[in-house]
């Protein structure tokens, strides 16, 4: 093989690799979903941001030391500009796995969500079913630290045909205890079986 035929394979390869380079820089695109993970938790991004910190199909799943599960998942949030572990989502979902005592399902038009805490602010036709009991309101406050839902404004709760009306709503997440009250003392609860 002489020199000549050498320096043209040689010039042969060269452009193809320049080519195939070139494809794989400026035309490739990885079309699998991002996987992200931040501590204890991941994130699951269908979609990419855009230029004005929007994000789309949110997935956050954490576990706690007792074994208890909490996923949110959200169709659309963005990030605080001055907290950027706060994240304000849109259609809202939450799971929270209980260890041995069940499912509880929490959904609401929005929610603040602190993705290093867990604590999640719902707000906005929130409605929280656990087995066979629902309740509705207009704001729910979950605090992993301090083990304590509050949920707040025309709370409704539902249980076994039985209606209760209340201001307030606060349950223990370790003893499962619950008060159910008024803010304003003067007005009473209102039960309807």
């Amino acid at each position: 093989m002489g020199g000549k035929t050498f320096l043209q394979l040689f010039l042969i390869l060269i452009v193809i690799v320049i080519s195939f380079a070139t494809f794989y820089l400026y035309f490739y695109e990885n079309k699998q979903s991002k996987k992200l993970s931040i501590e204890n938790d991941i994130i699951d991004l269908n979609s990419k941001t855009n230029s004005s910190n929007i994000i789309n199909d949110i997935k956050y799943v954490s576990k706690d030391s007792q074994g208890n599960v909490y996923e949110i998942f959200a169709q659309q949030g963005s990030m605080d500009d001055k907290n950027k572990n706060i994240i304000f989502m849109t259609n809202v979902r939450a799971k929270i796995y209980l260890n041995n005592s069940g499912l509880v399902n929490i959904s609401s038009k929005f929610s603040e969500y602190n993705n290093k805490t867990n604590e999640t602010n719902f707000s906005q036709n929130v409605i929280v079913n656990f087995l066979n009991h629902t309740i509705t309101g207009e704001n729910l406050n979950l605090s992993f630290e301090n083990n304590l839902v509050s949920m707040s404004n025309k709370i409704i709760y539902k249980h076994l045909g039985t209606i209760v009306e209340a201001d307030r709503l606060e349950i223990d997440l370790l003893t499962k205890d619950s008060k159910i009250f008024m803010e304003d003392k003067t007005k009473k609860i209102k039960i309807t079986n």
